[in-house]
Parts: structure tokens; sequence; C-alpha cells
């Protein structure tokens, strides 16, 4: 009996283990399921090809000498950088900081109407407040551009202090501490 006992002692507990770790992997395939049903849902393929072309129109309107080359970079972006292509590593991304219950709900939400609309107006909305930053910028340059110079003066008198310590140490005797 205790021949039988030991093995099948060990089997029980090599499945007690195997349990958990099977239910983890579980999870973490429904948050994968549900992570794909949400970039369904988001237009995400829509998304990402709007955003690249968004990006490089202002590529092209920031370096005109550029614009010969566009093709070679939009097909570039296409083989790289493309929803068909980086799909399953963003379904990874999304699973690995949500569970499935979130993403569901998620996804429940962007199927609404306000959801719709919310996915809809975000690009505007991303872009408004970039401009809002860069305008708020602008507007107080000067301040800025004050706060650095008076950064550099800082810098500089402490780098003039550090070398004049330097100086008074290397100008010591060698021998002061011998008498």
């Amino acid at each position: 009996m205790k021949r039988l006992a030991i093995p099948l002692l060990s089997v029980l507990l090599a499945f007690s283990h195997a349990a958990p770790a099977e239910q983890s992997s579980q999870r973490a395939s429904e948050a994968h399921i549900e992570a794909g049903k949400l970039l369904d849902v988001m237009k995400a393929d829509a998304s990402m090809q709007a955003m690249m072309n968004a990006m490089l129109d202002a590529e092209m309107q920031q370096k005109p000498e550029l614009v010969p080359y566009r093709k070679v970079m939009t097909d570039f972006f296409a083989k790289y950088m493309s929803y068909a292509v980086l799909r399953d590593d963003l379904v990874a991304i999304y699973a690995s900081e949500f569970t499935a219950e979130e993403l569901r709900a998620a996804r429940e939400f962007y199927a609404t109407p306000a959801g719709s609309k919310f996915l809809e107006v975000t690009p505007r909305l991303i872009q408004m407040s970039a401009d809002l930053g860069v305008r708020r910028v602008q507007e107080n340059l000067p301040e800025l551009k004050a706060m650095v110079a008076a950064e550099q003066a800082r810098l500089a008198q402490l780098e003039a202090e550090a070398q004049a310590l330097e100086d008074i140490a290397g100008e010591a005797p060698a021998d002061a501490g011998q008498d």
C-alpha cells in the first residue's frame, strides 16, 4: 500500500499544480479573445490606417523633399506597421494589461452610440490637445527661454566654483599636513 501511496500522492500533487496553471492559461486566452474583439469594435484597422496617413501627411508637410518617396514609405509602413501585421502583438499587449472582463466591458461600451462617438472624436481631441500644448508653450516661450538662461547661469556658476576649489586643492603644498 505504501508503494502505491507515494506515486499516487505525487500524481495528485502534480495535478493540483497543473489546474491553476491551466486556469491561468484559460484566463489569458479569454483575455486575448476579448482583446481581439475590442480592437475590432474600436475599428483599430481603420484608425491605424488613418493615423499612418496623417503621420505621413505631416511628415511630407514638414519635409517636402520626402514627397517623391511617399509611396516607398507607405509600402514600408504597410509591410511592417499595418494593423494586419501588428494585430497579434496588439492583442497580446491589451491582454497583458486588462482582464477578459475589463476588455469585455470596454468592448460593450464602444459598441454603444456614446462609445462609438468617443472613438470617432478621440483623434480630434488628441490633435486639439496637442495643438493646445504647442500653443501654450509658444505663448510662454520667452519665460521658458529666461528660465533656461537662468539655469545655464546657475550651472556655469557651480562649474566655476568647482573649478576654483580644484585649483585651490591643486595649489596646496604636497607636504602640508606633515609638520
